[in-house]
């Protein structure tokens, strides 16, 4: 459970000490200004030569330029043993030598998740969210639910926005917000810290990141590493999953159980788009509609229900009605089965979000109108191939597939063995520009690639604002 968040408010528990805050993008500057907040003397640390150093950064400035130090390139890491604590960004693997080196010589080394974590008061309520697909749209869409309920949050973590600047405000005031929403990752599950959440869900569990994991065991299990601080009274919401449940049992916790796709917990009609929400805490049922929620795609009905499922566990009195009429103002997070624009009777439809097969299945599956799907990038698969042959069933309801990028021969290969037509072309410009002349007014254009973006693109952000950058084009 929480500590109560230092005792007061801007307390230098950190004085004297030496931070090392590894990998210096946006959780780590984040990090590195909670803890110069703290007290610390910070040392920003990164491998990749020539980034901007902490020292020169107006923000941190505030706390005295000689309170920073930066040191960067190959031998960056070497500084590490000579600090009393690490702080890990989220793309730095727990498992680098030289954090373990430093470990083994007694250097206490946490992710910046549960860095964050030490300053969040024991009254404020947190919602954690993880699993492989829509962590980022049910995050999204409850943070939304409690905005327009009139319960103030935080909405962030991996979505983009890391928990140490909640952390920053709290010391400020610890009243600012009456709920975290968190995206977790694995890879801030792998040094947790105190990370507490009062609800937690893992929306499902299937293969990826396993380039770093290895296998999907540990995958699971740093997922499940949730549960383990959960107390009586927190609220756990998982799948009707065998291989999941094995490894929530292993994890531990104390935390009340609910299904998604059960009771007590949630579920959904597609048919006539009504959620119900039980709490395993209680009897009641409340029933919602869905039908007023804008986002394309039948995944975001259940998305949406299980943000209401997690909203209402929050316990921070929200009446039912006012969740309800909040339905109407959820909107998917960017690049996530986001409605570009429509030419011509086509709508041009983001969803670069999906980096994996799963993900694109819920998008492809739950579109309602015909669409020219776009796959292709960096395929994630294993010796068995890349998997594509699991969406043939759900392409064969739309007007078409078009491979392309570093795995779109590979693609095209595994849809036409399973009998599903597809054509090949080089980049996604190449992709769209055919998807334009194949697609009928009443379709849709669906980028959904089901692949890493990096043979051609910074990261799925870059993917998508091209895509649009190409809509642009083609309708100026």
């Amino acid at each position: 459970m929480r500590a109560h968040a230092l005792g007061t408010p801007r307390v230098a528990d950190l004085k004297g000490k030496r931070i090392a805050v590894v990998g210096l993008g946006v959780s780590g500057k984040a990090a590195a200004k909670l803890a110069l907040d703290r007290g610390a003397h910070v040392v920003g640390v990164d491998a990749k030569p020539g980034l901007p150093k902490l020292e020169d950064d107006v923000e941190l400035a505030q706390f005295g330029r000689d309170r920073t130090s930066t040191v960067l390139g190959e031998d960056a890491f070497s500084v590490l043993e000579e600090c009393d604590r690490i702080v890990l960004s989220p793309g730095v693997p727990s498992n680098n030598q030289h954090v373990q080196r430093a470990a083994r010589n007694g250097v206490e080394v946490v992710s910046e998740l549960g860095f964050a974590a030490e300053c969040i008061p024991a009254t404020t309520r947190v919602a954690a969210i993880t699993g492989t697909n829509g962590k980022s749209t049910v995050t999204t869409f409850t943070g939304q639910l409690l905005e327009h309920s009139g319960a103030s949050n935080f909405c962030g973590g991996n979505l983009g926005l890391p928990l140490s600047k909640a952390s920053f405000v709290l010391r400020r005031d610890p009243e600012e917000y009456e709920a975290l929403v968190v995206e977790v990752s694995s890879y801030m599950m792998e040094l947790p810290g105190n990370f507490h959440a009062n609800v937690a869900t893992i929306l499902n569990l299937t293969p990826d990141h396993l380039e770093r994991h290895g296998n999907m065991e540990t995958y699971g299990s740093l997922k499940c590493r949730l549960l383990t601080p959960m107390m009586e009274e927190d609220t756990v919401l998982l799948p009707n999953d065998a291989f999941l449940e094995r490894l929530a049992v292993q994890a531990g916790g104390k935390a009340k159980r609910a299904t998604i796709d059960g009771m007590p917990g949630v579920q959904i009609d597609d048919e006539t788009k009504q959620a119900y929400v039980c709490l395993p805490s209680t009897s009641n049922c409340n029933t919602y509609d869905l039908e007023p929620l804008r986002a394309v795609g039948k995944h975001n009905l259940k998305n949406a229900g299980v943000a209401l499922f997690l909203a209402e566990a929050l316990n921070l009195g929200l009446d039912p009605s006012a969740l309800q009429s909040a339905i109407a103002c959820l909107e998917a997070p960017p690049h996530r089965m986001m409605v570009v624009g429509e030419h011509e009777g086509v709508i041009w439809i983001d969803d670069s979000k999906s980096t994996n097969v799963d993900s694109s299945c819920a998008g492809i599956s739950g579109l309602a109108r015909p669409a020219v799907v776009l796959l292709g990038g960096m395929g994630k698969g294993s010796a068995e191939g890349l998997g594509f042959a699991k969406l043939v069933p759900f392409l064969q309801q739309h007007r078409g597939v078009v491979a392309f990028g570093k795995s779109g021969l590979e693609i095209e290969g595994e849809l036409l063995a399973a009998g599903m037509a597809c054509t090949c072309v080089g980049k996604m410009a190449d992709a769209v520009d055919l998807a334009r002349q194949m697609a009928k007014s009443g379709d849709a254009i669906l980028l959904s690639p089901a692949c890493a973006s990096f043979d051609e693109f910074n990261n799925f952000i870059h993917r998508g604002k091209y895509f649009a950058e190409l809509f642009n084009k083609y309708t100026s």
